[in-house]
């Protein structure tokens, strides 16, 4: 079973102008600042489709109508938008995740971006990608309110060593395709901690909506299988983004909640220990913690 799934590269997002140094198909559609801050990644919709709201992404052109950014969702009400989706999908796919680790005393906490790339000319990949497009268009074709959920959250936490699964958790990692709205996610939350906590509110919002949405719309989620394979510049320092647990921010929004925030630099060597990814070399260790970036190979194209 694993020998069939696709690979798909994961990286921080610090990494992007290494990685685009090795895809030359994806450098027409991005152009790069050279310091990292809310929307430093340019990006061309009409050539990558990019599903996140992080603000470190900042779009060239209008998005597509059907998709809103901001929520991460797709709307398709008509069979021109199934097409403008199919379009959509056909594209390299850029997707952002925000992994969140708060310090054991709840004291704070820091949060760090992660970006991984779907090629859409891997046939591993693309067959699944039609099974969403397919499930889509067949709810679409029954004439039922839907909202389909594609979620990578199962795919992330694997990377998440033992002793850090109660303090990590892996924000934004979902996206959305409906013909009406998606849930509400406060009001169909399963804690019964919470729940005990604010019984009124249970009582009289909750399981009424849970009720309601329950007859009217059909509710699914799919689940995109691949291997994910890490990767890394070995010369870049990343940027941790440190929050107080009193005002804790939305992922992603360092422009709009940036009074929220308090950056550091974090050599790759300390971040890898943290996200159990693979230790670098000594000789990688010594290069990260002397440069933020080097972009000496890096030669991003214009966007068109």
């Amino acid at each position: 079973m694993e020998s069939s799934l696709p690979d798909v590269i994961m990286f921080p997002i610090t990494s992007f102008p290494y990685i685009l140094n090795s895809k030359p198909e994806l450098q027409e559609s991005f152009l790069l600042d050279f310091n990292v801050r809310p929307g430093w990644i340019v990006y061309n919709p009409n050539a990558v489709t990019v599903l996140s709201r992080n603000e470190m992404f900042q779009p060239v052109y209008e998005l597509a109508p059907i998709w809103n950014a901001e929520k991460q969702v797709f709307k398709v009400k008509c069979f021109d938008d199934l097409e403008a989706l199919k379009e959509m999908l056909e594209k390299p796919l850029v997707f952002c995740t925000t992994r969140r680790q708060e310090c054991e005393a709840m004291v704070n906490g820091f949060d760090t971006d992660f970006v991984i790339v779907l090629d859409p000319k891997d046939p591993k990949i693309v067959k699944q990608i039609n099974r969403v497009f397919d499930q889509v268009k067949k709810r679409l074709s029954s004439g039922q309110k839907f909202c389909l959920k594609i979620d990578f959250a199962d795919l992330f936490d694997e990377l998440t060593k033992t002793e850090f699964k109660n303090l990590v958790y892996w924000l934004n990692c979902e996206f959305y395709i409906t013909n009406h709205s998606t849930p509400c996610q406060f009001l169909q939350l399963n804690s019964w901690e919470l729940w005990l906590l604010m019984f009124p509110v249970f009582l009289v919002a909750s399981l009424p909506y849970r009720a309601v949405r329950k007859t009217l719309i059909h509710d699914d989620k799919m689940h995109l299988h691949f291997r994910l394979v890490l990767k890394f510049c070995p010369e870049t320092v990343l940027v941790l983004h440190f929050y107080s647990a009193n005002s804790r921010p939305s992922p992603g929004r360092y422009l709009t909640e940036e009074k929220k925030y308090i950056e550091r630099d974090c050599n790759a060597n300390e971040i890898r220990t943290l996200a159990c990814l693979t230790s670098p070399s000594d000789e990688q260790t010594e290069k990260a913690g002397k440069k933020r970036f080097s972009f000496k190979k890096i030669k991003p194209k214009i966007l068109n």
